[in-house]
C-alpha cells in the first residue's frame, strides 16, 4: 500500500473516499469544508441524528460528487481520547473499506491535544492502516488474488499541520507496522514450511537485505557447546535444530546492549506427553516468540536505533519421534544445571534455560528481555487482551509497561514470588 502525505485547506482536497475523525457530538464543521459539503452533511445526517460520534461507530455516506463516499468515524468521549483510540478507529475504517476501496484519504486533525505531537498522529494512522490491511494470501491461486480489490493507496491529508513532521511520523508508523508483519508471515506459514531451516534462511536473507550479523549454529555445534536441554526437545524430530543469532548496532555497544529472547518452537505436538489433538493446528504459533525476534531485528536495522540490538532464537520442532525424549529423563543444561523432565511438553523453558544461559554469557547484555508462548496458563489470567510479563528488574518491568501503554501492546506484572 502507497502512502501519501498532503497539507492544505480542506476545499483543495481531491479525495474519492474521505475519512473524517469526530468525537462524540461533534459535527463536520470541526473540518473547514466547502460550504456545500458542510450543508449537506448537516442535512442528511447530523439532523437526523444517524451520526453521533461514539466510539466504534462507523457510517458511509454518498455525496455523489468530490469527494464522492465520506466516512464518518467515531472516537467517543473527547476526555477519553488517547493514541490507542485512534488507532483502534483507523483499524475499524480500514477493514470496512479495504476490499472494497483501492484509496483512501484520511482527514488528520490535532484533537485538540497538545500532548500529542503531529507525527505521533500521521505514525498512529499509518501503523493501524498498515496492520489493518494485512492478509496472509501466499497460498491463494494467483487468479484469485488478482479478482479480489485491495487497498492501493492512503492518503494523510492534514489542514495546518506541517508536512515533514506527518511524513516522518509516517515513516516510523510504516516501518514499525512493516517489522509487525515480519512476524505474521513467519508465524502465519504452516509448520511444514515454517521449519527451524527455514527460519536460518530468513535470518540469513536479513544479513543481506539489513546488514545484521546472522550466525546458525547446527546440531553438531550445538552439542558441542553442551545446549543438553535445547538438544533433547530437538532429538523427537528428523528435522535439524538450528540455533539462530541475529545481531544488528555493535558499533553502537557503548550505548547499551538489548538481547531478545525468542521461543521458536515451529510444531509443538507435546512430544511423549502429547496434547489433546483439538487446536494443535494452531501449535504452529509456538514459535511466535521466535518470530517477533525477527520483527524486532528488522525493525531495529531499518529504524537505525542507536543501541546494540541482539536477537536469539533457539529453533526446533517437539515430536514424539523414535528418539524423543521422555517424561522421567534428566538433562544437563548450558549452565551445568541438571533438569528432571517430568512432562516433554514443557519444552519451552527446556530451550529457553540454555538460549538465556548463552545469551548472557557471550553478550552481557543491560537488558534481556524473553518472548515466548511458553503457557496457557497467561491466557487463564488475562485473557486474551494482554500479555504476562515478569522479571527481575522492576525498572526494566516498569519500562515495558509504559511502552505497551504508547502502543497499545496491553502487558500486566505476574509476580516471581519467593513461594512461585
Amino acid at each position: 500500500m502507497q502512502v501519501f502525505v498532503e497539507t492544505g485547506a480542506w476545499e483543495e482536497v481531491q479525495a474519492e473516499n474521505l475519512a473524517l475523525f469526530l468525537y462524540e457530538g461533534e459535527k463536520a464543521d470541526v473540518y473547514t469544508l466547502p460550504p456545500n459539503l458542510l450543508k449537506w452533511l448537516e442535512q442528511t445526517v447530523f439532523d437526523s441524528g444517524d451520526f453521533s460520534g461514539k466510539a466504534d461507530e462507523l457510517l458511509t455516506v454518498y455525496f455523489g460528487e468530490e469527494p464522492k463516499r465520506i466516512f464518518l468515524v467515531g472516537l467517543g468521549k473527547k476526555e477519553e481520547f488517547s493514541l490507542e483510540k485512534f488507532r483502534q478507529a483507523i483499524g475499524r475504517l480500514m477493514k470496512a473499506v479495504k476490499k472494497q476501496q483501492e484509496n483512501v484519504t484520511l482527514g488528520l486533525r490535532s484533537f485538540d491535544d497538545k500532548r500529542i505531537k503531529e507525527s505521533e498522529i500521521s505514525q498512529a494512522a499509518v501503523e493501524a492502516a498498515e496492520l489493518a490491511v494485512y492478509q496472509f494470501d501466499y497460498y491463494f491461486k494467483k487468479e484469485e488474488n488478482k479478482s479480489r480489490r485491495k487497498l492501493e493507496s492512503l492518503t494523510l491529508w492534514g489542514e495546518g499541520m506541517a508536512a515533514e513532521k506527518l511524513a516522518t511520523g509516517a515513516r516510523r508508523g510504516r516501518l514499525i507496522a512493516e517489522a509487525a508483519n515480519v512476524a505474521r508471515d513467519l508465524a502465519n506459514h504452516p509448520a511444514n514450511v515454517a521449519t527451524p531451516t527455514l527460519l536460518a534462511a530468513r535470518a540469513k536473507e536479513m544479513e543481506t537485505e539489513l546488514g545484521i550479523e546472522a550466525t546458525v549454529f547446527s546440531r553438531r555445534q550445538i552439542e558441542k557447546m553442551g545446549m543438553g536441554a535445547f538438544l533433547a526437545v530437538a532429538s523427537g524430530s528428523s528435522e535439524e535444530p538450528k540455533f539462530i543469532v541475529m545481531e544488528y548496532g555493535k558499533r553502537h555497544a557503548s550505548n547499551g546492549t538489548i538481547v531478545f529472547v525468542g521461543k521458536g518452537i515451529t510444531f509443538d505436538s507435546g512430544g511423549i506427553s502429547i496434547k489433546p489433538s483439538k487446536n494443535m493446528d494452531e501449535m504452529k504459533y509456538d514459535m511466535a516468540g521466535g518470530a517477533a525476534v525477527f520483527g524486532l531485528l528488522w525493525a531495529a536495522a531499518r529504524l537505525e536505533i542507536p543501541l546494540r540490538v541482539v536477537g536469539v532464537v533457539p529453533a526446533t520442532e517437539n515430536l514424539p519421534g523414535s528418539r524423543a525424549y521422555k517424561p522421567g529423563d534428566i538433562l544437563t543444561s548450558l549452565s551445568g544445571q541438571t533438569i528432571e523432565v517430568l512432562n516433554t511438553d514443557a519444552e519451552g523453558r527446556l530451550i529457553l534455560a540454555d538460549a538465556l544461559t548463552y545469551a548472557q554469557r557471550e553478550f552481557q547484555p543491560d537488558v534481556l528481555i524473553d518472548l515466548a508462548t511458553l503457557t496457557g496458563a497467561a491466557v487463564v489470567a488475562l485473557g486474551h487482551a494482554g500479555a504476562a510479563v515478569m522479571g527481575n528488574s522492576e525498572e526494566t518491568i516498569a519500562a515495558v509497561r509504559e511502552a505497551a501503554e504508547r502502543t497499545g501492546a496491553k502487558v500486566w506484572p505476574i509476580p516471581l514470588w519467593e513461594e512461585y
